[in-house]
């Protein structure tokens, strides 16, 4: 004979387990989703980073450059290819129609054309994906004082320069900017 405390159980264990074993696949599956989400975030993190510290070694590196110069270097009036320091009119003509400014405008192989490529010590940078490039502008000459002399005065040269940097993927691009005094005689 079947007692009767085994005729009233009718699978409730099996039902509850299923939906406690479905709980939990439910969040596995969600805690395997944010990981993966976490990985790709930081990846794009890393390729950004990488990006902003190319782009920050070609500004310095063309900071220096101008540093060194005994005499500003003279602009070249258009935009040309291998010239290492610019007109702002020449440039303000890449200007896109809805008045973004040459940087925002110029796509890569424009940037491959005209911006000097970096390359520190004739070392490259393995991981970025292309080599940062950097363009200079002469913004103006002040002349440090109004007074006429027997010798010219000195005079505070100003310039921009502008450098793009890419991380581990075309993707990941970052433009820098500094402006840049020096002072000569």
């Amino acid at each position: 004979m079947i007692s009767p405390t085994l005729r009233s159980q009718q699978g409730a264990a099996l039902i509850i387990s299923m939906l406690l074993l479905t709980v939990l696949t439910l969040l596995s599956i969600s805690a395997m989703n944010s990981a993966a989400l976490q990985e790709r975030m930081s990846g794009h993190l890393r390729d950004s980073q990488l990006a902003f510290e190319s782009a920050d070694a070609a500004l310095r590196d063309r900071e220096q450059w101008l540093d060194n110069q005994p005499q500003p270097p003279p602009p070249c009036a258009s935009v040309a290819v291998g010239c290492e320091l610019f007109d702002p009119a020449a440039l303000d003509a890449l200007e896109s129609s809805d008045g973004s400014p040459w940087w925002r405008a110029s796509d890569n192989s424009w940037w491959q054309q005209h911006g000097l490529d970096f390359i520190a010590n004739g070392q490259d940078l393995p991981q970025s994906a292309d080599d940062p490039r950097s363009v200079i502008e002469l913004l103006e000459r002040v002349p440090d004082s109004l007074v006429i002399g027997v010798a010219p005065p000195s005079s505070r040269t100003y310039y921009r320069i502008t450098a793009r940097g890419v991380g581990g993927s075309l993707w990941a691009q970052t433009v820098v900017q500094s402006t840049f005094v020096k002072q000569t005689d």
